[in-house]
């Protein structure tokens, strides 16, 4: 961990570093649908389903009569054992992210993987769960997640039939932060384009759809309007880390050269910009901004204006992830 906190003790990190010395791997996500298909999935080492992508069903045989399999009631399975559940399990909170890591039980024998999680600190139900589900090789997983809030964090192992085994630890995090806004425009690491294509010229007042990619899946990405910075909107990636956001240009904006930057995580939590450069029209004649959001110096917590614009499939979504190993 390359934060500055220190352990509180109660398996809780409060630095906001994420790294861990290995690099975090592409995740995908499935419907809370799907969790238990993606268990099954990861413990075959099998593909897991696109979100979405409905299972079909094998139509049954009709019986001929007289057949036992009707006359003869069938017996039920015996209930399996359940694998133990992992232990010394710790969250990292990060930029939009939080880092689970854990040990495997000292019983290990018929785990198949883990299910990681994390979920709003207080919440009624499991709608905004998140889980990374990886094989029994893994200890870490890194989770995007929307700032600005606590989380409830715990990690369970699972059979090669896709079974949750016992409940383990869990621990709350402290509040996730958001990328907090450069005082001058970033240097960016990919061109942030509208949905028409590159953008080169802008009217003040104008509304734009952007759009964007190679975000952590489901953290928050802020997007600000510089020279003067200010922040037109946040959006939360969605399961494949892309985003589409509409943001009004301000129409007091100055005339002239102008960039508008998307700001958060790359997949392996490090800082991430998409910028795109333009030359405004119809604004103003000074550069002074007597509307909008100014900048504050402070973190940018969730909801700043207007509300999020969430992207992707809705309700809880969980994300089964390749193999995260230890360094």
């Amino acid at each position: 961990d390359t934060g500055t906190g220190t352990d509180t003790g109660t398996g809780t990190d409060t630095g906001t570093g994420t790294d861990t010395g290995t690099e975090a791997q592409p995740v995908q996500y499935v419907t809370q649908a799907q969790v238990a298909e993606a268990r099954v999935a990861v413990a075959e080492g099998t593909c897991v389903p696109d979100a979405g992508t409905e299972t079909p069903n094998t139509p049954e045989t009709p019986s001929e009569p007289g057949d036992p399999t009707t006359d003869t009631p069938s017996s039920e399975a015996p209930e399996a054992d359940l694998v133990d559940a992992p232990r010394n399990v710790k969250a990292t909170v990060g930029i939009s992210s939080i880092l689970i890591t854990w040990d495997a039980p000292a019983d290990a024998s018929g785990i198949a993987g883990y299910e990681a999680f994390a979920l709003p600190d207080g919440a009624q139900s499991d709608a905004d769960l998140v889980a990374c589900i990886d094989d029994a090789e893994a200890r870490a997983c890194l989770l995007g997640v929307p700032a600005g809030q606590a989380y409830s964090v715990g990690v369970y192992a699972f059979d090669d039939e896709g079974n949750l085994g016992e409940q383990g630890e869990f621990v709350t995090t402290t509040v996730v932060p958001a990328v907090e806004v450069a005082t001058s425009v970033p240097v960016g690491n990919a061109e942030l384009k509208s949905a028409d294509g590159s953008v080169d010229k802008i009217t003040a007042g104008q509304k734009m759809t952007f759009v964007g990619s190679g975000y952590l899946p489901l953290s928050t990405v802020t997007l600000v309007v510089y020279s003067e910075p200010r922040v037109l909107g946040t959006v939360q990636a969605d399961e494949d880390g892309n985003f589409t956001i509409e943001v009004t240009i301000p129409a007091d904006l100055a005339n002239g050269e102008h960039s508008l930057v998307a700001s958060g995580v790359d997949m392996n939590g490090n800082p991430y910009v998409m910028r795109a450069d333009f030359t405004v029209t119809g604004g103003v004649a000074t550069a002074a901004s007597t509307g909008g959001l100014a900048y504050t110096g402070a973190s940018i917590a969730l909801p700043l204006i207007g509300g999020l614009a969430a992207v992707g499939a809705g309700g809880g979504l969980i994300v089964a992830s390749r193999r995260r190993k230890n360094a």
